[in-house]
């Protein structure tokens, strides 16, 4: 499991950083106003269905897969089949109820211009095929990951930026901020071509299936609590935007600006070891190797406490150069930057634990926890309100990040609690002591150059250099105090 995922690593960063051209170019092209405050503010609507299809078909289908191709090998292609196709039409009723309630509500929540009204209303029956293919994309993925081919799928963002961006190029010419919306679209069909070519090169042909039997409705048994587990965490970021709206013009570009370099590390996670750790729990599981799941389960959470503590102190300590090097350029100009890397500021101490809680999560789905999970999903959504109606009357546009924050130490330690029951037999104190030292570490290096004079704004500042040379060692001995068969051994 650990030589497959550091294998993907290098691949997860060149496919996401491809892929991050996305959100880098609409800031060279778009800057912040109107068309990036409409199309950001719809897009969080539809994103719905991308959090929610690539957690929830993905964390249904997985372990169902696997048990499938462990009992009845000759049914896993029409079980995924049949996914795919309701997961897609799911996908296009959700967007275009999203499409027919954005001109209602949109005026009665958020302090938005009439032309920017308009443009919301107008983007949001645009992104209905988005919505549509992201769904049925999702359910494909997730079918290429339980057939172990886990390099190939780890690339499908690259051809999906590039169709992106050569999209966008030809059509903002055309039809200005059209372009945004009709080119994400465009990205998910060849990304979604992408996913069919790898699974028959596996002999998995995809295709429509409409036929209900008795794979789908047990599949759809465990959706629905899920399902509406997701659907709450997702709205997290939709309340964030639609706080937002009630500030200033431009807050939403802000705050999805932040957002989109908050999310770095944990689209890292995602591409790397939790679709390698998930497939192989499931697998585990099916084959009713229970201790060997857990103890799978424990080492990956020591490797994402260990290795992510570090990443994340130097990603907040080089906060304003991050920024400045993914969206300085074009529209986005140099007064933005020190505004956004504010909001991520408040945004990364709540990675770490998050990053820890998507693990949790998933091994509670395998181990048949769903109404938990439904359960702290709804209470995520609940807690995430309060928190931004108490602090931003405070903090404004960073009482939003602030919440979110708080909200992501909150869930995943409930969901770790919950999980105690499992966890203990083979939790091992002497094998977390070193993990609990390297993020001791990491918080001491962030607030060393913190307090000694804030963010680095050159790159020729020593003390981002001497930051990057301890955040690198702490590394190094993460991969040591995690990865070594000496220390595991001797433990």
């Amino acid at each position: 499991m650990g030589k497959t995922s550091a294998l993907l690593v290098p691949l997860a960063l060149i496919a996401r950083g491809i892929a991050f051209l996305v959100p880098a170019c609409i800031a060279y092209w778009f800057g912040k106003g109107a068309e990036t405050d409409a199309f950001f503010y719809v897009l969080a609507m539809p994103t719905f269905v991308l959090v929610l299809f690539t957690t929830t078909l993905s964390t249904v289908i997985t372990p169902f897969l696997a048990e499938t191709l462990a009992s009845r090998p000759q049914t896993a292609p029409s079980v995924l089949q049949g996914v795919a196709t309701w997961g897609g039409v799911a996908g296009l009723c959700f967007g275009v109820v999203i499409a027919l309630i954005i001109p209602l509500i949109a005026p009665r929540i958020t302090a938005f211009e009439p032309a920017t009204l308009a443009l919301a209303a107008h983007y949001a029956w645009l992104l209905v095929p988005y919505a549509f293919l992201t769904a049925v994309g999702c359910a494909l993925r997730a079918g290429c990951e339980v057939y172990g081919i886990f390099a190939r799928t780890a690339l499908a963002p690259v051809p999906r930026a590039l169709a992106f961006l050569i999209a966008v190029w030809w059509l903002q010419p055309i039809v200005q901020g059209d372009a945004m919306a009709i080119a994400l679209g465009v990205g998910e069909a060849v990304q979604l071509l992408w996913y069919g070519a790898l699974l028959r090169s596996e002999g998995v042909h995809v295709r429509l299936r409409w036929r209900i039997d008795s794979a789908i409705r047990e599949s759809a048994k465990r959706v629905a609590p899920i399902l509406a587990g997701e659907t709450c965490v997702a709205l997290n970021m939709v309340v964030d935007v639609g706080f937002a709206a009630t500030l200033l013009g431009g807050s939403v570009s802000l705050i999805q600006y932040a957002d989109r370099a908050r999310v770095i590390p944990q689209t890292l996670l995602a591409s790397s070891l939790l679709v390698v750790a998930y497939a192989t729990w499931s697998h585990l599981w099916a084959g009713r190797e229970e201790r060997v799941f857990r103890e799978a389960v424990d080492q990956a959470l020591r490797w994402v406490a260990a290795l992510a503590a570090p990443v994340l102190a130097g990603m907040f300590v080089g906060r304003e150069l991050l920024i400045a090097l993914l969206f300085e350029r074009g529209a986005f100009d140099a007064d933005l930057t020190p505004n956004v890397a504010r909001l991520l500021a408040w945004y990364l101490p709540g990675i770490w634990p998050n990053l820890l809680g998507i693990l949790l999560m998933r091994a509670h789905v395998i181990e048949g926890r769903l109404r938990l999970v439904m359960g702290l999903g709804i209470l995520s959504a609940a807690s995430n309100i309060l928190l931004n109606v108490v602090l931003m009357r405070s903090f404004g546009l960073e009482g939003v990040a602030l919440a979110t924050t708080l909200n992501m130490f909150f869930i995943p330690g409930l969901f770790g609690l919950a999980y105690w029951s499992s966890w203990r037999a083979v939790f091992r104190w002497r094998a977390w002591v070193p993990v609990f030292g390297l993020v001791a570490a990491s918080v001491l290096v962030a607030w060393a150059v913190e307090v000694s004079g804030g963010p680095p704004t050159r790159w020729l500042d020593p003390r981002l250099w001497g930051a990057a040379l301890a955040c690198f060692s702490v590394l190094g001995a993460g991969f040591y105090f995690t990865n070594s068969r000496k220390q595991e051994a001797r433990l």
